[in-house]
This record gives structure tokens, sequence and C-alpha cells, in this order.
């Protein structure tokens, strides 16, 4: 990987080079790559899935698909024995934002930074929640009143967060 370690971020080659010492080595080191198959790849996938993400063990593909490319173009390989491999599908949770009431609570338990509680102040492009109600501060169980969040209304004016 040496050769290549000029051109990629520093974090991509720490990645590359954990993943492949953590992971790729221990299921495919003992056997030549050209015998890394199908079958095999599957194994690793299954195996992996028991404890990390999809989207983990289909980085740990695409780095491994890259490797088998970089020996291919250098000429140690003939082919890729695994180029038409189809990695996992993603599992990436779907997030959803807070309700207002929420997100006036999770306010309500932070602190602003010292640079703003110095008269900074954070300003925010796309203007605020409306501020908390009375009722929305007894839901919560917290005077949340002096705080809003940014919203995703475009054109307004910045305000204040805290």
């Amino acid at each position: 990987m040496n050769s290549r370690s000029g051109d990629l971020e520093p974090t991509t080659y720490k990645s590359y080079v954990s993943r492949l010492n953590a992971v790729l080595l221990p299921a495919f080191g003992d056997i030549p790559a050209i015998n890394i198959n199908h079958h095999r790849v599957d194994q690793l996938v299954n195996k992996r899935t028991e404890t990390v993400k999809r989207n983990t063990v289909s980085h740990d593909i695409k780095v491994l698909k890259a490797i088998l490319n970089w020996a291919v173009d250098r000429q140690y390989l003939t082919h890729n024995p695994i180029a038409r491999y189809k990695r996992p599908k993603d599992d990436t949770a779907i997030i959803t934002p807070p309700t207002d009431i929420e997100a006036r609570a999770i306010l309500a338990e932070t602190e602003p930074p010292a640079s703003i509680r110095g008269g900074g102040g954070l300003s925010v492009a796309r203007g605020h929640l409306p501020q908390a109600s009375r009722a929305d501060a007894r839901a919560t169980g917290r005077d949340a009143s002096h705080r809003s969040l940014p919203d995703r209304g475009a054109g307004r004016a910045s305000r204040r967060v805290w």
C-alpha cells in the first residue's frame, strides 16, 4: 500500500491499513489472492454481519476489491476474482428529527459553549423555532424559553440560539 499512500488522505490510509490487518488478512491472508472467491467472501460477510453493521462489512469488501484491483493494474493478478461481487446493502439507520418539545428538552439539558456564554452569541442564518410556551416547558420539565433551534426555512434572518 505504500506506493499509493501519497494519493490517499491520511485517515483513509490508516483506515485501509487497519481494515487490512484486523479483517482482511485474518480472513484471506493464508490463501493466494487469485483463490479468493465469492463463496469465501460470503463466509466473511456472514461472520462479520453477526457483530457489525452491513455498512462496515460493505466497506471491508470495498477495500478488498480495491486491493485486488491494484494487483490487477500492476499485473500481479490477471483478473479480480471478486470484481462482480455485490457488497451488502446499506443498513444506515434513518434518524427522525426531534419534535419541538423534544428539541427544547434537549437544549434545556445542554450548556452553551463558553464563547456564547461570554456574549458572542451563535448566529444561525435560517431562523429559529418558536420560543417555548409554558405548556412546552411544563411537558419537558424544563424552562427552555430562552433557547431556540435553527429550522430549515430559507431566507430568514439570523437568530441567536442561546
